[in-house]
Protein backbone atom coordinates (compact mmCIF):
# COMPACT_ATOMS: atom_id res chain seq x y z
CA UNK A 1 0.00 0.00 0.00
CA UNK A 2 1.64 3.41 -1.03
CA UNK A 3 1.21 6.70 1.10
CA UNK A 4 2.27 9.63 -0.10
CA UNK A 5 3.17 12.87 1.98
CA UNK A 6 0.58 15.07 1.39
CA UNK A 7 -2.37 11.82 2.47
CA UNK A 8 -1.11 11.57 6.01
CA UNK A 9 -0.49 13.84 8.66
CA UNK A 10 2.85 13.29 9.32
CA UNK A 11 5.47 15.85 7.60
CA UNK A 12 8.48 14.54 9.01
CA UNK A 13 7.97 10.61 7.24
CA UNK A 14 8.48 10.14 3.50
CA UNK A 15 7.54 7.03 0.99
CA UNK A 16 11.53 6.08 1.24
CA UNK A 17 10.87 5.68 4.73
CA UNK A 18 8.00 4.02 5.27
CA UNK A 19 8.70 1.52 2.31
CA UNK A 20 11.84 0.75 4.48
CA UNK A 21 10.34 0.38 7.06
CA UNK A 22 7.75 -2.32 5.50
CA UNK A 23 10.19 -4.29 4.28
CA UNK A 24 12.43 -4.87 7.97
CA UNK A 25 9.03 -4.81 10.03
CA UNK A 26 6.01 -6.29 10.71
CA UNK A 27 2.54 -5.35 12.23
CA UNK A 28 1.83 -9.20 13.69
CA UNK A 29 -0.57 -8.57 16.19
CA UNK A 30 -3.41 -5.35 16.73
CA UNK A 31 -6.42 -5.10 18.85
CA UNK A 32 -8.58 -2.03 19.20
CA UNK A 33 -10.87 -0.92 22.13
CA UNK A 34 -12.99 1.99 22.89
CA UNK A 35 -13.74 2.86 26.27
CA UNK A 36 -17.25 1.87 26.75
CA UNK A 37 -16.81 -1.57 26.28
CA UNK A 38 -16.33 -3.73 29.16
CA UNK A 39 -13.22 -5.16 30.36
CA UNK A 40 -12.64 -7.24 33.81
CA UNK A 41 -10.83 -5.36 36.37
CA UNK A 42 -6.88 -5.57 36.89
CA UNK A 43 -6.35 -6.14 41.12
CA UNK A 44 -4.55 -3.35 42.52
CA UNK A 45 -5.78 -0.75 39.70
CA UNK A 46 -8.75 0.62 40.95
CA UNK A 47 -11.65 3.21 40.30
CA UNK A 48 -10.19 4.26 36.87
CA UNK A 49 -10.79 2.44 33.22
CA UNK A 50 -7.18 3.57 32.35
CA UNK A 51 -5.02 0.36 33.26
CA UNK A 52 -7.96 -2.07 32.99
CA UNK A 53 -7.87 -1.02 29.00
CA UNK A 54 -4.64 -1.04 28.52
CA UNK A 55 -3.63 -4.43 30.26
CA UNK A 56 -6.59 -6.64 28.35
CA UNK A 57 -5.65 -4.91 24.96
CA UNK A 58 -2.03 -5.87 25.51
CA UNK A 59 -3.10 -9.43 26.26
CA UNK A 60 -5.39 -9.48 23.20
CA UNK A 61 -2.84 -7.87 20.62
CA UNK A 62 0.21 -9.94 21.98
CA UNK A 63 -1.73 -13.03 21.57
CA UNK A 64 0.19 -15.39 19.18
CA UNK A 65 2.97 -13.24 18.74
CA UNK A 66 6.88 -13.02 19.59
CA UNK A 67 5.80 -11.13 22.75
CA UNK A 68 4.06 -14.02 23.98
CA UNK A 69 6.28 -16.85 22.57
CA UNK A 70 9.11 -17.56 21.65
CA UNK A 71 11.40 -14.80 22.28
CA UNK A 72 14.19 -14.48 24.88
CA UNK A 73 12.65 -12.26 27.99
CA UNK A 74 15.68 -9.32 27.03
CA UNK A 75 14.77 -9.30 23.64
CA UNK A 76 11.03 -7.96 24.07
CA UNK A 77 10.36 -4.52 24.70
CA UNK A 78 7.17 -2.61 25.47
CA UNK A 79 6.10 1.03 24.94
CA UNK A 80 2.86 3.18 26.23
CA UNK A 81 1.70 6.22 24.39
CA UNK A 82 -0.94 8.61 26.07
CA UNK A 83 -1.59 12.20 25.87
CA UNK A 84 -3.73 12.50 29.37
CA UNK A 85 -2.24 9.39 31.21
CA UNK A 86 -4.48 8.43 33.96
CA UNK A 87 -6.14 11.51 34.51
CA UNK A 88 -8.87 9.75 36.25
CA UNK A 89 -6.74 8.79 38.92
CA UNK A 90 -5.66 12.18 39.73
CA UNK A 91 -9.07 13.30 39.25
CA UNK A 92 -10.07 10.65 42.42
CA UNK A 93 -7.01 11.61 44.40
CA UNK A 94 -8.04 15.54 44.50
CA UNK A 95 -11.41 14.42 45.41
CA UNK A 96 -10.06 12.07 48.30
CA UNK A 97 -7.67 15.16 49.32
CA UNK A 98 -10.78 17.88 49.61
CA UNK A 99 -12.78 15.72 51.54
CA UNK A 100 -10.38 15.22 53.71
CA UNK A 101 -9.72 10.87 53.29
CA UNK A 102 -6.13 9.58 53.44
CA UNK A 103 -4.44 8.81 50.32
CA UNK A 104 -3.73 5.33 48.84
CA UNK A 105 -0.40 5.03 47.70
CA UNK A 106 -2.17 2.94 44.55
CA UNK A 107 -4.01 6.20 44.18
CA UNK A 108 -0.34 8.35 43.41
CA UNK A 109 -1.31 9.03 39.52
CA UNK A 110 2.18 9.62 38.37
CA UNK A 111 2.87 6.06 39.25
CA UNK A 112 0.04 4.51 37.05
CA UNK A 113 2.00 4.39 33.76
CA UNK A 114 5.06 2.52 34.93
CA UNK A 115 3.13 0.51 37.29
CA UNK A 116 0.78 -0.91 34.76
CA UNK A 117 3.48 -1.55 32.12
CA UNK A 118 5.93 -3.53 34.76
CA UNK A 119 2.77 -5.23 35.76
CA UNK A 120 2.37 -6.55 31.67
CA UNK A 121 5.71 -6.52 31.66
CA UNK A 122 6.32 -9.18 34.32
CA UNK A 123 3.49 -11.52 32.78
CA UNK A 124 4.65 -11.25 29.61
CA UNK A 125 8.41 -12.00 30.87
CA UNK A 126 9.47 -8.73 29.00
CA UNK A 127 12.95 -8.08 30.26
CA UNK A 128 14.01 -5.50 27.24
CA UNK A 129 13.52 -1.61 26.68
CA UNK A 130 10.52 0.05 28.20
CA UNK A 131 8.89 3.18 28.21
CA UNK A 132 6.47 5.89 28.57
CA UNK A 133 5.08 8.87 26.10
CA UNK A 134 2.74 11.51 25.32
CA UNK A 135 2.18 13.62 22.07
CA UNK A 136 -0.50 15.92 21.28
CA UNK A 137 0.16 15.61 17.25
CA UNK A 138 1.75 13.03 15.18
CA UNK A 139 1.62 10.59 18.04
CA UNK A 140 1.64 6.94 16.34
CA UNK A 141 4.00 8.51 14.15
CA UNK A 142 6.75 9.10 16.99
CA UNK A 143 5.62 5.79 19.13
CA UNK A 144 6.55 3.89 16.04
CA UNK A 145 9.41 5.49 15.69
CA UNK A 146 10.59 5.07 19.13
CA UNK A 147 10.12 0.92 18.68
CA UNK A 148 11.56 0.76 15.44
CA UNK A 149 14.56 2.41 16.82
CA UNK A 150 14.55 0.07 19.41
CA UNK A 151 14.90 -2.56 16.65
CA UNK A 152 16.97 -1.05 14.66
CA UNK A 153 19.69 -0.16 17.53
CA UNK A 154 19.36 -3.94 18.18
CA UNK A 155 17.56 -3.38 21.49
CA UNK A 156 14.94 -5.64 20.76
CA UNK A 157 13.31 -7.96 18.13
CA UNK A 158 9.68 -7.38 18.70
CA UNK A 159 7.94 -4.43 20.58
CA UNK A 160 4.49 -4.24 22.36
CA UNK A 161 3.03 -0.50 21.57
CA UNK A 162 -0.46 0.65 23.22
CA UNK A 163 -1.19 3.78 23.03
CA UNK A 164 -4.51 4.55 25.83
CA UNK A 165 -6.38 8.06 26.88
CA UNK A 166 -9.93 7.36 28.69
CA UNK A 167 -12.73 10.20 29.78
CA UNK A 168 -11.91 12.44 32.06
CA UNK A 169 -12.37 16.43 32.87
CA UNK A 170 -8.98 17.40 31.58
CA UNK A 171 -9.16 14.99 28.72
CA UNK A 172 -12.68 16.75 27.66
CA UNK A 173 -11.87 20.22 28.07
CA UNK A 174 -8.75 19.84 25.74
CA UNK A 175 -10.63 18.38 23.25
CA UNK A 176 -13.25 20.80 23.12
CA UNK A 177 -10.60 23.58 22.94
CA UNK A 178 -7.96 22.40 20.93
CA UNK A 179 -9.96 19.32 18.94
CA UNK A 180 -13.54 21.57 19.12
CA UNK A 181 -15.16 17.87 19.80
CA UNK A 182 -15.88 16.29 22.49
CA UNK A 183 -14.01 13.09 24.07
CA UNK A 184 -14.21 9.14 23.52
CA UNK A 185 -11.29 7.12 24.58
CA UNK A 186 -10.08 3.64 24.49
CA UNK A 187 -6.78 1.80 24.07
CA UNK A 188 -5.46 0.44 21.09
CA UNK A 189 -2.40 -2.19 20.53
CA UNK A 190 -0.17 -3.65 18.20
CA UNK A 191 2.99 -5.87 18.34
CA UNK A 192 6.13 -4.97 15.55
CA UNK A 193 8.50 -7.93 14.75
CA UNK A 194 11.38 -8.29 12.62
CA UNK A 195 9.83 -9.53 9.33
CA UNK A 196 12.84 -12.09 9.45
CA UNK A 197 11.94 -13.03 12.65
CA UNK A 198 8.02 -13.31 12.11
CA UNK A 199 8.35 -15.14 8.64
CA UNK A 200 10.86 -17.68 10.06
CA UNK A 201 7.65 -18.50 12.72
CA UNK A 202 5.22 -18.61 10.14
CA UNK A 203 3.76 -15.48 11.03
CA UNK A 204 2.07 -12.79 8.51
CA UNK A 205 1.95 -9.33 9.67
CA UNK A 206 -1.82 -8.28 10.04
CA UNK A 207 -1.38 -5.32 8.47
CA UNK A 208 1.00 -3.36 6.68
CA UNK A 209 3.19 -0.20 8.66
CA UNK A 210 1.33 2.49 6.39
CA UNK A 211 -1.58 0.27 6.95
CA UNK A 212 -1.56 1.70 10.63
CA UNK A 213 -0.15 5.22 9.47
CA UNK A 214 -3.45 5.31 7.74
CA UNK A 215 -5.20 4.52 10.82
CA UNK A 216 -3.63 7.00 12.76
CA UNK A 217 -4.77 9.85 10.57
CA UNK A 218 -6.57 12.01 12.63
CA UNK A 219 -10.34 13.06 11.17
CA UNK A 220 -11.63 15.67 11.89
CA UNK A 221 -15.25 14.49 12.73
CA UNK A 222 -16.44 12.37 15.45
CA UNK A 223 -14.72 12.54 18.74
CA UNK A 224 -11.56 13.09 19.99
CA UNK A 225 -9.98 10.20 21.35
CA UNK A 226 -6.27 11.31 22.38
CA UNK A 227 -3.61 8.93 21.22
CA UNK A 228 -5.84 5.94 21.06
CA UNK A 229 -5.84 6.13 16.99
CA UNK A 230 -8.28 4.99 14.97
CA UNK A 231 -11.09 4.14 16.80
CA UNK A 232 -14.36 4.48 14.88
CA UNK A 233 -18.12 5.89 15.93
Amino acid sequence: MGLNMDTHAVGWLNDAIIAEWQEQYGITGLHMQAVEEPVPAVRGFVRSPFNPLIYHSVKQAAAGTAIASELAPDRKGILLGSLFVDAVTEEETWKDLLQGKKLSPIMFPQSVPSAVIGYLAKELDIHGPMSCMGASRDGLAILLQQAIDWLEDDEADAVQVVCCDVPSIRAELWARQFANRSFGGGAVSFVIERRSWATKQGRDSRLSIAELLELGRESAHGRFHGMAFGLEE
